[in-house]
Formats: C-alpha cells, sequence, structure tokens
C-alpha cells in the first residue's frame, strides 16, 4: 500500500510539472518545442504507469524526472538552437531509427531489472511456502502429540476408576466377610467347639482376611505406581513440544532473517543500476529531443508545399466532378424514357398474352364439348350398325327360304310375299338411317374444322399484331446517348416472347392436325401456357429490376 501511493504521488507531481510546464512553453513563440515536450512527457508518464516501481527508488526516479523536465524545456526553449539543415526524409529516418533504438535498449534494461526483481519475488514466495509447509507440518506434529497425551490421560482415567471401582468392590465385600464370621462364631457355639478349634478358626480367618488386604493394597499401590508413570511420561513429552516449537520458532527466525538479507542487497543493488539507467535516459532523451524537432520542422515545411499543391488539385477534380455530374444527369432523363418505352411494350406483350390465354381456354372448353359429342355420336352408330346387320342377317335368311319355294307359283297375297315386302322398306330405312348418321357425323367434324380454322385464324392475327410492333419499334430507332444496355435488353426480351408465340403455334398447329387425340391437346396448351406465362412474368420483373438499377 505504501509503494502504491508513493508511485500515485510521483505522477501526480510529474502531471503538475507537466502543467506548469506546458504553461511557460505557450508563453514562448515556440509552438512546436511544446509539441515536442508533451509527447515526451507523456511517454514519460506512460513509462511509470506501465512499469511497477520499487519504495527504495522513488526518490531518485522523482529528482531525475524532474530535472529531465527542466532541462528539456531549457534546451528547446530557444528558437535559434538548430542544427545544421538536411533534407527532411534523411533527418526523420536518422531520428526514428535512433529513436527506436534508443527505446529498444530502455526496453530491454527495464526489461532485464524487472525479471531480476521477478526472481527476487519468486525466491521470497518460495521461501515463505516453504516457512508455511514447514509450520503446517510442526502444527501437524504437536496435533499428534497433543491427541498421544489426551488418549495418554484417558486410559489413566480409566485405570484409576477400574482402581477405585475395585476398592468399592473390596469395601462392599467386608461386610459380608464380617458376617461370615459372625455366622461361624454362632455355628462354633451352636456346636459346642472346643476352644483351639475356635481359635484355630479365627486365626484361619483371620489370615484369610490379612491375606486378602494385602493383595487389595498391592493393587492399589502398583495402580499408584502405574499412573505416576504415566503423569511423568506427560511431563516429557510437554517438555519436548515446548523445545520442538522453540527450535522450529528459531529456525523461521534465522531462515527469514538470512532471505531479507538477500533481498536488501539485491534491492540495493538494483536501486544503483536502475538510478544509471535513468541518467543515461535522461542524456539520451534530451539529445533526441533536439534532433527529432528539428526534423519535424523541416518535414512541416514539406508537408505545407504538399497541401497546397494538393487543394489546387482538389479544385480541379471538383470542376471535373461538377461537368460529368451533368453529363450523368443528362444521361439518365434518357433512360428513364428508354425505360418507360421498354415498359409499355412489357404491358402489350402481357396483354397480348392474356388474349392468347383465355382463347386457348375456350378452344379447351369447345374441345372438350365436341369430345362429348363425338362419343355419343359413335355410341348411336354401334347401335344402329349392329341392328342393320341383325336386320341384314334376317334379311338374308328370308331370302334363302324364299329361293328354296321359287318353284311354286307365288300369290301376291301369300304371307310370304308381304314378309319379303316388308323386309325390304325395312332395308330401305335403315340405309336412309345410315346415311342420315353419316350426315350427322360429316356435320360435326365439318364444326371442328371450322373451330381449328377460326383458332388458326387468331393465332396468324396475334402473329400479326406482333409483326406491327417489331415494325414499330424498328422505326424509332434509339438515341446515341441512350443506354445501349437496356436497349439490348429490351431486345432480347422481345425476341424471346416472339419466340415463345411462334413454339405456340406451331403446337396448336401440329395438335388441330392431329384433331382425334383431344385429351393430349389439352395437356400440351396447358403445359405451354403456364411456361408462356412464367417466361412473360420473369421477363417483366427483370425490366423493372433494371429500371431500378438505372434510376439508382
Amino acid at each position: 500500500m505504501g509503494v502504491t501511493i508513493r508511485i500515485e504521488r510521483l505522477l501526480q507531481g510529474l502531471q503538475k510539472s507537466m502543467h506548469s510546464h506546458e504553461k511557460e512553453a505557450e508563453a514562448s513563440e515556440n509552438s512546436f518545442a511544446r509539441e515536442d515536450y508533451k509527447c515526451h512527457a507523456q511517454v514519460v508518464l506512460d513509462n511509470f504507469s506501465m512499469h511497477p516501481v520499487q519504495p527504495g527508488i522513488n526518490d531518485v526516479l522523482e529528482e531525475t524526472t524532474r530535472s529531465h523536465l527542466t532541462g528539456g524545456i531549457s534546451e528547446r526553449g530557444s528558437p535559434q538552437s538548430s542544427v545544421p539543415l538536411t533534407s527532411a526524409d534523411d533527418m526523420d529516418s536518422d531520428g526514428t531509427r535512433l529513436f527506436q533504438d534508443e527505446i529498444t535498449k530502455l526496453v530491454k534494461q527495464l526489461g532485464e531489472s524487472r525479471a531480476r526483481v521477478a526472481t527476487l519475488e519468486i525466491q521470497f514466495e518460495l521461501l515463505s511456502e516453504e516457512k508455511n509447509r514447514e509450520n503446517s507440518e510442526h502444527e501437524y506434529h504437536l496435533k499428534q502429540y497433543e491427541d498421544q497425551i489426551q488418549q495418554l490421560e484417558k486410559q489413566a482415567g480409566i485405570e484409576v476408576a477400574e482402581l477405585k471401582q475395585r476398592q468399592s468392590i473390596i469395601e462392599c465385600e467386608m461386610p459380608a466377610l464380617e458376617e461370615q464370621l459372625k455366622s461361624l462364631k454362632n455355628i462354633i457355639c451352636d456346636l459346642n467347639l472346643t476352644e483351639t478349634q475356635h481359635i484355630s478358626l479365627r486365626f484361619k480367618a483371620q489370615e484369610y482376611l490379612i491375606r486378602e488386604l494385602k493383595l487389595k493394597e498391592d493393587l492399589v499401590i502398583q495402580l499408584e505406581l502405574e499412573n505416576e508413570q504415566q503423569r511423568q511420561k506427560i511431563k516429557e513429552l510437554k517438555r519436548s513440544k515446548h523445545e520442538l516449537y522453540e527450535r522450529i520458532i528459531q529456525d523461521t527466525q534465522e531462515s527469514t532473517a538470512v532471505q531479507e538479507q538477500r533481498f536488501q542487497n539485491e534491492l540495493r543493488r538494483i536501486q544503483d543500476q536502475a538510478q544509471c539507467d535513468v541518467k543515461t535516459v535522461q542524456k539520451e532523451t534530451v539529445e533526441m529531443a533536439s534532433r527529432e524537432s528539428q526534423a519535424l520542422r523541416e518535414v512541416r515545411d514539406v508537408v505545407l508545399a504538399q497541401l497546397q499543391k494538393s487543394q489546387t488539385a482538389v479544385q480541379e477534380l471538383q470542376a471535373a466532378y461538377e461537368e460529368l455530374n451533368l453529363k450523368h444527369n443528362a444521361i439518365q432523363r434518357d433512360m428513364s424514357i428508354k425505360e418507360m418505352d421498354v415498359l409499355n411494350d412489357a404491358k402489350l406483350k402481357a396483354f397480348m398474352f392474356d388474349r392468347l390465354q383465355s382463347l386457348h381456354e375456350e378452344t379447351s372448353v369447345n374441345l372438350q364439348r365436341s369430345k362429348i359429342e363425338n362419343e355419343a355420336l359413335t355410341e348411336k352408330v354401334k347401335v344402329l350398325t349392329d341392328r342393320y346387320y341383325n336386320l341384314e342377317l334376317e334379311l338374308k335368311t328370308m331370302e334363302e327360304k324364299a329361293s328354296v319355294k321359287v318353284h311354286k307359283i307365288p300369290d301376291e297375297s301369300s304371307p310370304t310375299i308381304v314378309d319379303t315386302q316388308v323386309f325390304t322398306r325395312e332395308r330401305v330405312l335403315i340405309q336412309k338411317l345410315a346415311a342420315a348418321v353419316n350426315v350427322i357425323v360429316q356435320r360435326q367434324l365439318q364444326k371442328m374444322e371450322n373451330k381449328c380454322l377460326r383458332l388458326q385464324t387468331t393465332l396468324e392475327a396475334a402473329q400479326q399484331e406482333n409483326a406491327d410492333n417489331k415494325l414499330m419499334v424498328e422505326e424509332n430507332p434509339p438515341e446515341e446517348e441512350k443506354s445501349p444496355f437496356v436497349i439490348r435488353q429490351a431486345r432480347i426480351q422481345k425476341r424471346r416472347v416472339t419466340n415463345v408465340l411462334d413454339k405456340m403455334k406451331q403446337d396448336l398447329l401440329k395438335l388441330i392436325a392431329a384433331r382425334g387425340n383431344i385429351e393430349s391437346l389439352q395437356n400440351i396448351l396447358a403445359e405451354k401456357g403456364s411456361k408462356v406465362k412464367d417466361d412473360v412474368m420473369r421477363r417483366f420483373n427483370n425490366l423493372k429490376d433494371l429500371e431500378l438499377c438505372s434510376k439508382s
């Protein structure tokens, strides 16, 4: 935090000094030197803001930058101090090359110093990590020792509790033993034992009790000794724990002291090197600034001369542009007129297509009606031919029967003669009926031929109108100033429409020649009509797009 605050204060001081020197430069007449100073001051500020500064070299950097700024202003303030004039390109190239070389050197030096600081920081971080790791290991061992001590204390407490429990059990058994003794006494009295026996029994009972008491006392003493040993172990563990903790603290203090000493030595060395680098940079920047200022003045003069030339060239280009704009407006007006003509032609073609489509629909309806009539007539002809053949067979059979009876004298009033007369009359009627049917069929065929001829005449009329339109277009040739591309596109569209109409005419003539196949005629007409309509609409849309493009 302290380093960052000092860096911020240093940057604020640099900015204040820069503003004050700017005001002084504004009072002087050398504006070009003022701009040069601004550029170099900004470069210095950027370098200070980009590269972190160590806390020990802040004062040195502040003094060197302030002396650099004041020295640069004093040297650049005099407008008469100039370098011998050379060409602008040579000075510019030399100045930029020297400036780039100096910048690369400074960048290398700053990179080396930053690399050294980074290595020291890495070493310090590694040492701190080792220290933290050792501390964590010591804490882990201490926790293990504390856990062992707690376990031993728990075991000692458990054993003491067991001893107390045994002692309480013995104390509880004592009244029972006394009662047993009393009972034995009573038994002895009851049995009237001798006094010696009584004494011996009493002595044995006392010995038994004494032996049991000794055993219990030995157990208690043994448990106390074990408890004392456990306490001694706990004291020794605590003492070793304290010694280990003190040894760890001492080692860490020694390692930190060594690392701090190394860090301070390296920091002093870097500070000395940075101070030397800043002094060299100060000298080189002052010299470079003087050279760059002179080169930039010469470049400024060259640029002003080029600016005057470019202004004259711009004026000439503006005059040429206005002239071309007038020509463009005239061509655009002519193009709009031509586009209107093309749109009118397209509308005429669309009208012709609608008319042909209506004729196609009318012919399809008439063909369907004629098909139905032809089917009805064919059915009638079939029925009449069947009757005719049947009657003819019957007539033949009757004639054969009459030829068999020819040797007889015929009587006019006989039934055979009457039958032959009837058959002859029927035969005559059948022949008349067949003639009438043939007449009806011929009339229907004549109607079909008339319809086909009428369709052919309508197609010829449409072709004649198309030819008239072509003549009208050819009589009005385009002007030379109109766009040849739009005229060529319009001619191509007209040629395509006429080709489509010719193809449609040929298809209709073929279909009229083949009158019997009415279904194929209808399908072909529908297919060709849809294709022609799609083609005409596509051409019309293309003409609209051309109109929009020409307007834009």
